[in-house]
């Protein structure tokens, strides 16, 4: 079958076609939670999944393009909430911010994303590399968006540059995703996603003794 025409097919794929191929990619997600990228094999793949190889390789060329569809699925599913937080037209900005947060942590927190993550980061071609730094872009701009929206209302300073805002929340919110998923965090992630809310609008210093930027002195 010539490449063009398989791509079609694989857009079509009837319900059971569509099962086989999230059942490869939780497969995909769990082998790869304990191994790295390189250690994990396509065989250890099939035989969670219950398929042949010749099933996997109907939808995937490969290991690397597996994994790149496996994270894509995550990222995709993420950046979809988030932008449909974002443009709720019923939620307050402040609501948008808690329940974007809220949607980072159930992600990052999740043992098998998280897993998967810090066991092939190190290790990842620079294709796939070059995939999460487009999907870090799509987050950095819906972020930077949501700041920008909380400038005009008033709830986000002004003098700040919101795309330096939109960095350290995102690093907040993955840094606090990864001591959940390493069970280093002990609040549940409501309580936590209620912290960093605070933590990002009230700071961590008293108002009237916070003391002057060393910078600017």
């Amino acid at each position: 079958m010539l490449k063009e025409e398989r791509a079609d097919a694989q857009h079509s794929l009837p319900v059971q076609g569509e099962e086989t191929k999230k059942r490869i990619l939780q497969a995909a997600a769990e082998i790869f939670a304990g191994k790295s990228f390189h250690e994990a094999t396509i065989t250890e793949i099939t035989t969670r999944a219950g398929v042949a190889k010749g099933t996997l390789y109907w939808y995937f060329s490969g290991k690397e393009a597996l994994f790149i569809a496996m994270m894509e699925e995550v990222f995709s599913t993420l950046l979809q909430r988030g932008i449909k937080i974002k443009d709720d037209p019923d939620l307050s900005t402040g609501e948008k911010f808690h329940r974007i947060i809220l949607e980072y942590l159930r992600v990052f927190g999740n043992s098998l994303v998280g897993k998967v993550i810090l066991n092939n980061i190190r290790e990842l071609s620079m294709e796939i590399h070059y995939k999460l730094q487009e999907w870090s872009r799509e987050f950095y701009r819906l972020n930077q968006a949501l700041f920008e929206k909380g400038v005009t209302e008033g709830l986000v300073r002004a003098d700040w540059d919101s795309r330096q805002i939109a960095s350290a929340f995102t690093g907040m919110v993955m840094e606090f995703g990864k001591a959940h998923m390493l069970g280093e965090n002990y609040s549940s992630l409501e309580e936590t996603a209620g912290f960093i809310y605070h933590l990002l609008f009230e700071g961590i210093g008293v108002p009237e003794k916070t003391p002057t930027d060393p910078g600017k002195q």
